[in-house]
């Protein structure tokens, strides 16, 4: 079963532009099988760690082909918990990759709804400190939906 999900993901990332029919396969995938939306997070958590040595097209493809997927609900947002995204313990790559997840989830789900959802995972997270919080919030109200 990795193997199907690492050759989907790879698919969808070789092609010239993004489609959205390998998303709709991932969907379908993590609705029908606990099994595959566990790995469907392994391989955003490897995407993660390997993002690097992607060009900047195939990071936008990456960063749409999960976007799609934590906005239809089909991956949890516990994934997120795990990363480290601050100017010392990320690079570019990262950064451009949950740029496009974010645009993605904002094109999707549309820009008010994920302004609360991203308020509400930011506030319910217990690691955060009160610093963090308003500056993660002043964040989303002023820089990531500025444009979008």
């Amino acid at each position: 079963l990795n193997y199907i999900v690492s050759i989907l993901v790879e698919c969808c990332i070789q092609e010239d532009k993004y489609l959205n029919y390998y998303s709709q396969i991932a969907e379908i995938l993590c609705k029908v099988s606990k099994i595959f939306k566990k790995l469907f997070e392994i391989a955003f958590l490897e995407t993660c760690k390997t993002i690097f040595r992607y060009k900047i097209n195939k990071i936008k493809i990456s960063g749409n082909f999960f976007g799609y997927l934590f906005s239809t609900g089909s991956l949890s947002w516990i994934c997120f918990s795990n990363m480290i995204i601050t100017i010392l313990h990320s690079n570019s790559s990262i950064r451009i990759f949950l740029k496009y997840i974010l645009i993605t989830i904002i094109l999707i789900l549309g820009k008010n709804f994920s302004k609360k959802l991203l308020k509400n995972i930011v506030f319910n997270s217990q690691k955060l400190h009160i610093y963090e919080k308003k500056n993660i919030i002043n964040l989303i109200y002023g820089g990531i939906f500025k444009d979008y």
